[in-house]
Formats: structure tokens, C-alpha cells, sequence
């Protein structure tokens, strides 16, 4: 090996013009998890109509997914989380007369 390959390393930019030799994929951030849940419940109050209410939960549990706010390997914060995806928990009430 010449003493320019082992200066460039493996975390190296490539030269403008070429593609680098980074695996793909290889550097991920944590996995993204999120649970919505919907419920309703009908209720009759004469035979042709009736009352439906409806509460969204987005995010039911409020699990933080993170994320890396800037993957430039030539960046002090390289393989920093310092981001969060998504949303927090939002709830949603919805009631309806259907006639």
C-alpha cells in the first residue's frame, strides 16, 4: 500500500468525478417505530340514524425515533443523533350524526 491510501482511510471524500469506495448502506440510523390506533363506536338512536364517535391515536405510545441530522463524513457531527423522525403523540376526537 502507498502512504496516499493509507492517508485517505476508509472515511475519505473521493475525488470529484468518481465514486467512492464506502459500502452501501453501511452506516444506518435506529430503526423508526411508530403505532397508530383508531377507534369507534356506533351507536343507534332511531332506525335510520345514529351517533359515531371516533378518537385517533398517531404515535399512541410516543416512542422517539432518531435519526443522523447530517451524514457528510467530513462533518465534525458524522454519525451523530441529534434528530428526531415523525411526530409526537397526536390525538384526534371526531363525533358525527349520520342520518
Amino acid at each position: 500500500m502507498t502512504g496516499a491510501t493509507l492517508k485517505e482511510g476508509l472515511l475519505s471524500s473521493p475525488a470529484p468525478g468518481t465514486l467512492g469506495n464506502f459500502p452501501r448502506n453501511l452506516i444506518n440510523s435506529p430503526n423508526f417505530s411508530q403505532v397508530d390506533i383508531s377507534l369507534t363506536k356506533i351507536t343507534r338512536f332511531y332506525e335510520k340514524a345514529n351517533v359515531e364517535f371516533k378518537a385517533n391515536f398517531i404515535n399512541a405510545f410516543n416512542h422517539p425515533s432518531f435519526a443522523f441530522s447530517d451524514i457528510t463524513f467530513d462533518n465534525a457531527n458524522f454519525g451523530r443523533i441529534n434528530s428526531v423522525r415523525g411526530s409526537e403523540r397526536q390525538i384526534n376526537f371526531i363525533l358525527g350524526i349520520n342520518f
